[in-house]
């Protein structure tokens, strides 16, 4: 622990005398659109020497002007004050601000006597830049829940998730839907958080009810926007991500290209756990067009723990996963088409073989608007080939053929949305929300129902043994009923809670001299989830916080149903001027006791787990914060992520 706490202290001091330099740094202009001077076509002037030195003013917000012009050829100068119009630059940077400067530049004589087209203006926006960033910081906070502040509608339960830097861990249940651009994820071996790890670490995620989506967001500034995370901590854990974002890439109007890149290393789930991943974005935009290019590759060595619970072990061992998905979509008004193409794989010495994935899925979507009533139809046809059985609950079973409308309207007083899904024609799911607007608040109900459950299963194949077989569960819901209240306190206040039945259901599969062979327990489970976020100024103080619980009956016989769930987030900022601060937090997160999926461990012990942190912010552009995780040096969803440890956390962005 003494080694721990000197590595802290030299980070430290690092970190301070890095800013300390970086204060008294700036970053010069740079040309954004060059000029030419146009001649007239009865100019009564030549020249040999094409070029003209001219003094201009560069203004913050990237705008050219006329100062003065160093050349004898004082008879260019209304051409040149024209010219000079038509210029862009970045302006100078000094401490994180746009400043005015001066500059010295040359533009070259057009030696074409024709008209000057006109210049495509470039807008470079400072405040839309402002606001990205802050916007980033949100998103890719480490320290906050993944479904943040102003990016959620209707949710009541947030994930249930535990997380360093962008390992992440969680329990598995189905009251999750995961997208990735707008595509399933498909039959998988793994949990949910595994995927929430690698997409949240590229992608912002938002939530509506029950369906967790990750997107590609387009920066629409011109000047280059680069965005460095870096980690330092105890049982060598590590990680750093950089971002970089670019429209107006070679100087192409809504030309666009984003790359993500991270790597990490370190101590978590009882392995060392290594992962490097990448992701490659390109869009253009042209006459109603929108043309979006995006690749994928995830490549990291993970705990045992990763897996479903029906495949864990009493041992810990480290597999070999790999994930890539390349899609291409092509949106316009008419009717937009997309196919993306998912490869998974993981081995281990464990493994029978090595365990492989191919999902190739194509789809038709139209998004329609008449006022106030939208509308959003989509067919998606999939190719998938799996080298083992991969069938689990009812979204996971994976499909061929999957049909999904979802019409919407909402008025000032009143709220209604119906999706229906059908999947391979077969399975089909009807989820209803109404709701009725009021000065008191917001009053509905809400449903999902399913049809289609398969009445009985087979074992699922032993990805260890190819002649034996795990008696695995299937836990589904076949129909959900609740009413629910959401009211906005002020400003600073929202209030979310429903309660209601779910119908839970635990099916074993078909097992020869086993009683329990084809059964299906179930049981109609009274639940209430609550969710409240406050985020509020007090002069100079900020503090943001997010409490989220959920109760639900227990049944003493059915898996992964724990009778209570606590979430609570709390980060408490002093505002400083020019846009510094400081800032420190705590999450506290936890479960009650609950049977699991996995008839080896039987039950899992209710647990809580605390995290605690600290830091400074220097301008909008630089954070640096030190965090002490699994301060309790407890385990939770009956995993144990990493002990109690000190970490130290930097962020940076910057333009060029």
């Amino acid at each position: 622990m003494v080694r721990n706490f000197w590595l802290v202290i030299v980070i430290t001091v690092v970190c301070t005398c890095l800013w300390a330099q970086t204060d008294s740094l700036f970053v010069t202009p740079r040309l954004l659109l060059p000029t030419r001077i146009e001649l007239p076509k009865a100019w009564p002037h030549s020249y040999e020497n094409l070029n003209v030195l001219v003094e201009v003013r560069i203004y913050a917000d990237s705008s050219v002007a006329f100062v003065s012009l160093k050349d004898p050829r004082t008879e260019l100068i209304p051409l040149v004050e024209q010219a000079v119009l038509n210029m862009r630059y970045t302006p100078l940077f000094e401490k994180g601000k746009a400043v005015e400067s001066i500059l010295l530049v040359t533009i070259p004589i057009s030696t074409e006597l024709v008209e000057a087209p006109k210049a495509v203006q470039i807008p470079v926006s400072r405040e839309y830049i402002d606001s990205w960033i802050d916007q980033e910081m949100q998103c890719f906070n480490v320290f906050q829940p993944i479904i943040g502040f102003g990016n959620s509608k209707d949710v009541f339960c947030p994930p249930e998730i535990y997380r360093q830097g962008y390992h992440f861990i969680g329990r598995n249940s189905d009251e999750y839907r995961l997208l990735n651009n707008g595509y399933e994820l498909g039959s998988t071996v793994f949990g949910q958080s595994l995927y929430l790890g690698y997409w949240q670490g590229f992608n912002r995620a938002s939530q509506s009810g029950d369906v967790i989506r990750f997107t590609t967001e387009v920066y629409e500034q011109p000047v280059t926007l680069t965005d460095i995370q870096a980690s330092l901590g105890d049982y060598e854990f590590k990680y750093a991500r950089v971002s970089m974002k670019k429209n107006y890439l070679f100087g192409v109007p809504d030309l666009y290209y984003g790359l993500d890149f991270l790597v990490q290393n370190g101590y978590w789930t009882d392995v060392i756990a290594d992962q490097t991943s990448v992701k490659h974005f390109l869009r253009y935009a042209k006459h109603g067009f929108d043309l979006r290019f995006t690749f994928e590759d995830y490549a990291q060595n993970i705990g045992m723990i990763q897996l479903n619970p029906i495949y864990w072990q009493t041992s810990i061992y480290r597999i070999d996963h790999l994930y890539r998905q390349i899609t291409l979509d092509v949106l316009n008004p008419y009717l937009s088409i997309g196919i993306t193409d998912i490869s998974e794989s993981a081995k281990s010495p464990k493994f029978t073989g090595k365990i492989r994935s191919d999902n190739t899925q194509i789809k038709l979507f139209k998004n329609i608007e008449f006022g106030a009533l939208k509308a959003d139809l989509a067919y998606t046809k999939a190719f998938v080939d799996n080298n083992i059985d991969l069938t689990r609950n009812y979204y996971d079973n994976g499909f061929e053929d999957l049909i999904r409308a979802q019409v919407g309207y909402e008025s000032a007083l009143f709220a209604q949305d119906i999706i229906l899904e059908s999947y391979d024609f077969e399975r089909h799911v009807l989820e209803a929300s109404s709701a009725l607007k009021t000065r008191w608040g917001k009053y509905g109900i809400l449903g999902i129902f399913k049809s289609g459950l398969a009445a009985s299963f087979d074992e699922t194949a032993s990805i260890y043994n190819a002649a034996d077989t795990l008696r695995s569960v299937n836990i589904d819901t076949d129909y959900s009923v609740a009413g629910f209240y959401q009211k906005q306190i002020i400003d600073a206040v929202q209030l979310g809670v429903r309660g209601g039945i779910k119908h839970w259901i635990n099916q074993y599969p078909v097992a020869s001299n086993d009683s329990y062979s084809n059964l299906e327990q179930s049981a109609d489970v009274p639940f209430v989830d609550l969710n409240v976020d406050l985020k509020h100024a007090w002069g100079d103080y900020e503090v943001e916080c997010r409490q989220s619980l959920g109760w639900q009956e227990y049944q003493g016989v059915l898996c992964e149903l724990p009778q209570l769930r606590h979430s609570t987030y709390l980060n408490v900022r002093r505002n400083l001027p020019y846009n510094n601060a400081i800032f420190a937090g705590a999450n506290l997160s936890g479960h009650s006791a609950y049977k699991s999926q996995n008839a080896a461990i039987s039950e899992l012990q209710e647990s809580a787990i605390l995290d605690l942190w600290a830091g400074v912010q220097i301008t909008r552009m630089f954070e640096f914060a030190l965090s002490m995780k699994n301060v309790t040096d407890t385990s939770i969803y009956g995993i144990y992520p990493l002990p109690q440890s000190f970490h130290a956390t930097v962020r940076w962005f910057y333009l060029n």
